[in-house]
């Protein structure tokens, strides 16, 4: 419930953690791991979950996203 508390664990390179939080709240994708963040595919599927967490990525910029 907590976003933050997914920097504090072993998790934040793990997709399914990753997705569950951000589902749960957008701004636990801060969090994740540089390689999540990064990861296009990654992204789009968790924006289409929750919208809000695109702030958190470097692909504000591409229209695809």
């Amino acid at each position: 419930k907590n976003p933050s508390a997914l920097k504090f664990t072993n998790f934040r390179a793990d997709r399914e953690v990753v997705m569950a939080a951000v589902t749960s709240n957008g701004s636990a994708l801060q969090y994740a791991s540089d390689e999540l963040r990064a990861d296009k595919d990654f992204v789009l599927a968790v924006i289409k979950k929750n919208p809000s967490a695109l702030k958190f990525t470097n692909f504000r910029a591409d229209r695809e996203v």
